[in-house]
């Protein structure tokens, strides 16, 4: 799985609000269940493919704690998890044309260097 600024949690981890907390109250309408059967957070078990996830450290929609708290999880239960974190960058900062496309480039280039790691793809990197 490649994750870009994911949300991985969506109940409390610890106590903690994983998301904005105007956006909480408003899960369990908009999800039709109790989020937490939805949270990948909180269904993580062995046997996950191996992941890499990209989040904004300041991103404010979905909580950087929340993909430290997953990456711990898959850890934990002995799967690959990669968590690859952006100093002070918000939700959405590696979309094209953004910071002319300094992150785009940048979060293209480390999934290529972790599919090369899975031996998935061979050779340099297609893009600069």
């Amino acid at each position: 799985m490649a994750l870009f600024n994911p949300a991985l949690a969506l109940a409390k981890i610890n106590g903690e609000l994983p998301l904005k907390a105007d956006t909480m109250p408003t899960l369990p309408g908009r999800v039709g269940v109790d989020p937490k059967e939805l949270s990948p957070y909180h269904q993580v078990k062995s046997g996950a493919p191996p992941t890499i996830i990209f989040h904004g450290q300041g991103d404010e929609t979905v909580l950087y704690m929340s993909a430290e708290h997953f990456t711990k999880a898959m850890k934990k239960a002995g799967n690959q998890c990669e968590l690859v974190g952006y100093a002070e960058q918000p939700h959405g900062f590696f979309n094209y044309r953004r910071s002319e496309n300094k992150y785009f480039k940048a979060t293209l280039k480390e999934l290529d260097r972790f599919l090369v790691s899975l031996k998935y793809l061979e050779g340099k990197a297609a893009i600069e």
